[in-house]
C-alpha cells in the first residue's frame, strides 16, 4: 500500500477523566451507534490523515482506549519496552470511529484492510486463523455497501467489550446500513492491529503522538 503522505495531518491525544462507571456497547448516538464511553481513566486518539489509509485518501480516526489498556500503555511508555502497539492491539474495552472524507470502492477499501491485516500478521498481533477468519468473512458481511460504495462523510463506528466487536456502518445522512456483533478475539485484533501494526497507516503517528504525550507539552 501507498503510505505517501498527501497534503499533511493533524493529530491529538489527550487523557480525559470522567466518573468511574462500565462501558456499555450500543448505548447512544443517533441512528444507533455506540457512544464513545466515558469511564476514567481512558486514552482518546483524534486523528486526521491525508494519506493513503486503507487506500482511502483523507480519513479520520477517533480511537478511545479503556482504563486496562491505559494502564498498560503507560506502564510500557515509562519502562521504554517496544510493545506498546501489542498492549493497543490486545485491548478489551475499546471504541473507534472512522470517517471517511473522500468517496472510496468496497473493493478498493477491502483491499486496503486486508493489507494492513496481513501486517498485524506479520508483526504477531494476530494469528492466521484470525487473519483467515476476518478477512474471508469481510466480504460478505460488507456486501451491503458494494453498490454505493463508502461516500464522504460515512462512517465505521466500532465498540470492543471483552471478546466482542460491535461494528455500525452509518451514511452521512444518519442511515444505519450494518449494525453487526462479532464475537472472539479475532475480530477485535484484527481492527486494532490494523491500526498499530508496523507499515500500517495510523500506527507512526499514532504511537508518537502517545509518547509525546506522556512525556508532556
Amino acid at each position: 500500500m501507498n503510505w505517501n503522505l498527501a497534503a499533511g495531518f493533524a493529530l491529538a491525544i489527550l487523557a480525559i477523566a470522567h466518573p468511574l462507571g462500565k462501558t456499555a456497547i450500543g448505548n447512544g448516538l443517533p441512528g444507533g451507534e455506540p457512544a464513545r464511553p466515558e469511564v476514567a481513566p481512558s486514552l482518546v486518539a483524534a486523528v486526521l490523515l491525508e494519506k493513503t489509509v486503507f487506500k482511502v485518501d483523507v480519513v479520520t480516526l477517533e480511537l478511545w482506549l479503556g482504563p486496562a489498556t491505559t494502564v498498560d500503555v503507560r506502564r510500557h511508555l515509562a519502562a521504554g519496552t517496544g510493545s506498546l502497539d501489542a498492549a493497543v492491539a490486545d485491548s478489551r474495552d475499546a471504541w473507534a470511529r472512522l470517517v471517511f472524507q473522500r468517496d472510496v470502492g468496497l473493493d478498493r477499501f477491502l483491499a486496503g484492510v486486508t493489507e494492513d491485516m496481513q501486517r498485524a500478521v506479520q508483526a504477531g498481533l494476530l494469528d492466521e486463523a484470525g487473519y483467515a477468519k476476518v478477512s474471508t468473512g469481510l466480504p460478505r458481511w460488507l456486501a451491503p455497501l458494494h453498490e454505493r460504495g463508502i461516500a464522504s462523510g460515512d462512517r465505521f463506528t466500532y465498540a470492543i467489550m471483552d471478546d466482542t466487536l460491535r461494528t455500525v456502518f452509518t451514511r452521512r445522512d444518519g442511515e444505519v446500513v450494518i449494525d453487526q456483533v462479532d464475537v472472539g478475539p479475532a475480530h477485535r485484533r484484527a481492527l486494532l492491529g490494523s491500526f498499530v501494526a508496523p507499515g500500517a497507516g495510523f500506527r507512526d503517528d499514532l504511537l508518537a503522538e502517545l509518547k509525546r504525550r506522556d512525556e508532556g507539552p
